[in-house]
């Protein structure tokens, strides 16, 4: 196996901390691999925010460094000189980015000569779900896949993963209005998704890069599908009056009214584009057979696991 003497992840955000944590913390790492995170000054020396300064002191602890840059400011080259210092670069800054960056750091990444990149791609399969989107997002996932595709010296993996989590309850709401306790359902409540925690695409990350299959899973140079459980609209509506102890409105959309949603850009939210991806009924289920299960038997978090931990802090008072 190839070995990696340095890793670069991207962003210290819910899912870039997990990224860190679990790449610290993998019994593969040899005692020489090191790993960073790339932070603007500004984070890595602020006071203002108690939980960002205590975040980053926890980060320390493990040993993680901070590489100084801004994703948003810096050059093109500026950043392909940050990042080939790395034989691993790791994006986890990329949700709802502003549009034309996720090409910017995989060209600085390219120009870098970086050996093993793992770009933005994490959540739904942006293929299946195809270009002409709404959310400009979508078809830029496609074209950093198409620039992948077009060089041989970087080897790369878009892990799929399913939605995350956390996006189906509060804040973002795709799936459960905790506030008029109403969930969601779409076309048919027995209709199923794939869904991963953030803690676990952490894991699976890890494992993708310090595991024992990296070379083997670093060659499909394309998309590789992990997901933490698999549930229904019943699924979740369950899973959420069991915790809060609450009766909930149950409202099935079509994929009509999803898409009326979506008309109006001003109030295109990002539960809206949930809803509506799930109505389209594309990149959001992955069968068995097309899943990366690692060697290493990675224990993970049903959706039921989850919401148990993360639902009471956006419910008090059920009756």
């Amino acid at each position: 196996m190839s070995s990696i003497t340095s890793i670069l992840v991207l962003g210290a955000g819910e899912l870039g901390t997990y990224v860190l944590h679990s790449l610290a913390q993998h019994p593969l790492r040899a005692p020489t691999t090191t790993i960073s995170v790339l932070l603007r000054e500004s984070s890595i020396n602020s006071n203002d925010d108690k939980a960002k300064a205590e975040r980053l002191e926890a980060l320390r602890k493990l040993g993680i460094t901070f590489t100084t840059g801004d994703l948003t400011q810096d050059s093109e080259g500026g950043l392909s000189s940050i990042f080939r210092n790395f034989d691993v670069v790791i994006c986890c800054s990329g949700y709802m980015a502003a549009s034309g960056l996720q090409l910017k750091i995989s060209r600085a990444v390219l120009a870098a000569g970086v050996p093993f990149y793992v770009p933005w791609q994490f959540g739904m399969d942006y293929e299946a779900i195809g270009r002409g989107y709404k959310q400009y997002m979508f078809d830029e996932q496609l074209d950093v896949r198409d620039l992948l595709r077009s060089q041989n010296n970087t080897r790369w993996v878009a892990l799929s993963t399913g939605l995350f989590s956390s996006v189906l309850f509060p804040p973002l709401g795709g799936l459960v209005d905790i506030e008029n306790r109403v969930v969601y359902g779409i076309g048919d409540w027995n209709r199923q998704f794939s869904t991963t925690t953030p803690e676990d695409i952490g894991k699976f990350t890890a494992e993708l890069v310090l595991g024992p299959e990296r070379d083997t899973v670093f060659a499909v140079n394309g998309p590789v599908y992990v997901a933490g459980d698999t549930v229904s609209y019943n699924d979740v509506a369950r899973i959420v009056e069991d915790i809060t102890g609450a009766s909930f409105t149950r409202r099935l959309l079509t994929l009509e009214e999803t898409e009326h949603d979506m008309v109006n850009t001003e109030l295109l939210t990002p539960a809206r584009i949930c809803r509506n991806v799930l109505a389209r009924g594309r990149g959001v289920l992955f069968q068995n057979a097309d899943l990366w299960t690692p060697s290493a038997g990675l224990r993970v978090s049903s959706l039921s696991d989850f919401a148990k931990g993360y639902l009471p802090a956006f419910y008090e008072n059920p009756t």
